[in-house]
């Protein structure tokens, strides 16, 4: 199972992201976890590790840039992984 993460303000991104992930899945038998968040901070709120993020860069509070840089500072890359 991949972990995704959706950050993304739209609701319509949101949906055509999600219906991505499904057409995959449907096509190549992979499936997804898919957590939805609408702004940055709520997704900073969250200790979960995801195998992929989709980051939309304009979003309310924090920007997605900034919103990358705080998540990388406090998460373990794959090098640093067991």
């Amino acid at each position: 199972m991949i972990r995704v993460a959706i950050v993304e303000d739209e609701e319509l991104n949101q949906n055509i992201l999600k219906t991505y992930l499904f057409t995959y899945s449907e096509e190549h038998g992979e499936t997804f976890a898919v957590d939805v968040y609408a702004d940055g901070l709520a997704f900073l709120e969250k200790s979960k590790l995801y195998d992929l993020v989709f980051l939309d860069i304009a979003l309310p509070n924090i920007n997605g840039m900034e919103t990358a840089r705080r998540r990388r500072a406090f998460t373990p890359t794959s090098s640093t992984l067991p």
